[in-house]
């Protein structure tokens, strides 16, 4: 094995590193968990091409057109890759794009599911065009679509350790993706993905046919769309945090194929079939899954050479880079907000031509969100700061969920709306609503990240202070709490839980939403933000005093996001008076202020 110099990353050690290999051959480095992978990936592929070959429906054998020799071979897409790629000994890259086509699986399960429970609100013409308002039963090509599914979801989790297990093994200088542009258009290629997903995905002249786009459909095609809309760019900033090149590569691959595998049936239902007309969704997908494909071709890094045995256990990512991520996403989270809060969310469709279009309800939580991008976004450029950087990226970690708490209530005139009437559509603060929940959910991901790879250099700088006599390490980060502010927390929970399933606005003839609402969207936001709170003050207990302090900061952003909603909603709403709500989460803020300072007296201690 060849030398290189040391990079600033490289530790002396006498440990082998714990995975394979760089020159592993192509034997050790496909390991079992990749060879089950590419056997459920062939299982499933098979189940769906069989599926296709089906009808999905009872009586429903006439679909739109002949479309079964066009989904098979869509089908068999991800399969042709991934033997091009182990053909060519391309382990890691194979892993990445089964990981890429699997991520989007329960999603397309969750719209497939709508032909079990009514067929007839589908607008999948290349699998049932409906002719009545009646529903048939499911077929056996459903029941296949929906095994091959589930097993496509088996197969990315055996790809996800696969690829988990072989970056490990590299060494940083190895890890690292230099290209910077890239990232760019892998970006915009997402962000295209996300509104594309949420688009109706075709047109048409039929009454028979509904066509629309996610917020238009049922409950199920609307919670497809956004798991979809949602794991795209997770898959996308989970692959970029690896630092591994051929990961970043396999999952842009996996993702277009998919991509193409959504849209192309719905170009070609426009083009043959007489009731079905262009709509802009597949067209954004599709050039979205070729903007992926590009990226995926381009240079994302290099293997400058085999990773040394003596560099010792291998480490995540460098913070620097993870950094950059967490800060880009926040502020796009925040601007989309921004842009979701100003621009219009419903629009009005005349009746007849010639008449003024239908007058459209407007959110009340418009405010809150945009306040909840500002607050995103700044902490988003703070991450980046040298002196305050790495004290924000905890509070961002807990802080972003105030954007799905705002976005869900505005989202929530939206769903009522498009729902009781059918002259509403979406406008684009919709869609740039959508946009900020998607880029702040992978925010908090890579602040996570982010906590993790602190953590491991913590632990380093304690390894730097061993004695050399007798080879025991420094003094351990302390961790953990004390009493002193144990009890704060477990008040400041019970609080937080009160907070959440309580109004805090109050006025006649208007049903302030709550964690317990189960109405609409807007509950799922606040459910949401209740288990990221209790979930940081569980960490603030066993985690160090820094990060400790970092954590309830988060948590009393989100309280106090909680409080406002009185001025900001309240504010819209005639009549609106302070409900209990409120009090509680005020009360609770203190109680994580107490708890705050009763920690930072301990750590002094």
């Amino acid at each position: 094995m060849t030398s290189r110099p040391r990079t600033r990353s490289s530790r002396p050690s006498s440990a082998a590193p714990s995975g394979p290999a760089i020159g592993a051959t192509l034997e050790e480095r496909w390991s079992a968990t990749l060879q089950v992978a590419t056997a459920l990936l062939v299982v499933a592929t098979g189940l769906l091409c069989a599926g296709y070959a089906l009808p999905v429906l009872e009586g429903a054998a006439d679909r739109g057109f002949g479309s079964g020799p066009l989904l098979i071979a869509l089908a068999l897409l991800p399969l042709a890759v991934s033997l091009l790629l182990a053909a060519r000994g391309r382990t890691t890259a194979l892993a990445g794009l089964i990981v890429g086509a699997a991520a989007l699986a329960p999603g397309r399960a969750l719209v497939d599911l709508q032909f079990a429970v009514d067929g007839s609100a589908t607008a999948r013409p290349e699998l049932y065009l409906p002719t009545t308002l009646g529903s048939p039963a499911p077929a056996a090509g459903w029941w296949l679509l929906m095994a091959g599914h589930v097993v496509w979801v088996a197969a990315g989790a055996f790809a996800v350790a696969h690829s988990r297990a072989e970056t490990e093994a590299l060494s940083e200088g190895d890890r690292e993706v230099r290209a910077r542009g890239w990232a760019v258009v892998a970006l915009a290629a997402v962000l295209l993905a996300v509104v594309g997903l949420l688009m109706a995905p075709v047109g048409s002249t039929s009454v028979y046919l509904v066509a629309g786009g996610a917020f238009e459909s049922s409950s199920l095609v609307l919670a497809g769309g956004l798991l979809m809309a949602a794991t795209v760019p997770l898959a996308m900033v989970v692959a970029f945090i690896s630092g591994s090149a051929s990961v970043v590569r396999g999952v842009l691959v996996g993702l277009a194929t998919v991509l193409v595998a959504i849209a192309v049936p719905n170009l070609v239902s426009a083009a043959v079939v007489p009731v079905v007309t262009l709509a802009a969704g597949p067209v954004v997908l599709l050039a979205a899954a070729v903007l992926l494909a590009v990226t995926a071709a381009t240079r994302l890094g290099d293997v400058s050479s085999p990773a040394d045995p003596a560099d010792g256990p291998q480490r995540l990512p460098g913070s620097g880079r993870v950094a950059w991520v967490t800060a880009v996403l926040a502020v796009v989270a925040g601007a989309a907000a921004v842009l979701g809060g100003t621009t219009e969310q419903l629009a009005g469709v005349a009746l007849v031509e010639g008449l003024p279009p239908a007058k459209v309800p407007e959110s009340p939580a418009t405010g809150l969100l945009v306040t909840a991008g500002v607050v995103v976004g700044l902490l988003g450029l703070a991450v980046l700061l040298p002196k305050v950087g790495r004290a924000c990226r905890p509070v961002l970690a807990v802080a972003w969920v105030v954007v799905p708490v705002a976005g869900t209530a505005v989202l929530d005139t939206a769903a009522t709306a498009t729902e009781v009437s059918r002259l509403v559509t979406v406008g684009p603060g919709v869609w740039w609503t959508v946009v900020a929940m998607v880029a702040a959910a992978s925010a908090a991901v890579a602040a996570v990240v982010g906590g993790m790879i602190e953590r491991e250099e913590a632990d380093d700088a304690v390894a730097s202070r061993a004695r050399p006599a007798s080879g025991r390490g420094g003094e351990p980060v302390r961790s953990g709490t004390s009493g002193r502010h144990l009890a704060p927390l477990v008040v400041t929970a019970v609080l937080t839980i009160a907070a959440f399933v309580t109004p805090v606005v109050s006025a006649p003839d208007y049903t302030a939403p709550t964690a317990l609402t189960l109405k609409a969207v807007s509950w799922a936001g606040l459910l949401l933000a209740l288990l990221v709170l209790l979930g940081a003050q569980l960490a603030a207990a066993y985690t160090r005093p820094g990060l400790t302090t970092g954590l309830l900061a988060g948590s009393v952003v989100v309280l106090g996001f909680r409080a406002v909603e009185l001025p900001l909603v309240g504010g819209n709403i005639a009549g609106s008076a302070p409900a209990v709500g409120l009090w509680l989460a005020l009360a609770a803020v203190v109680a994580l202020v107490i708890a705050a300072v009763a920690g930072r007296a301990g750590a002094l201690r």
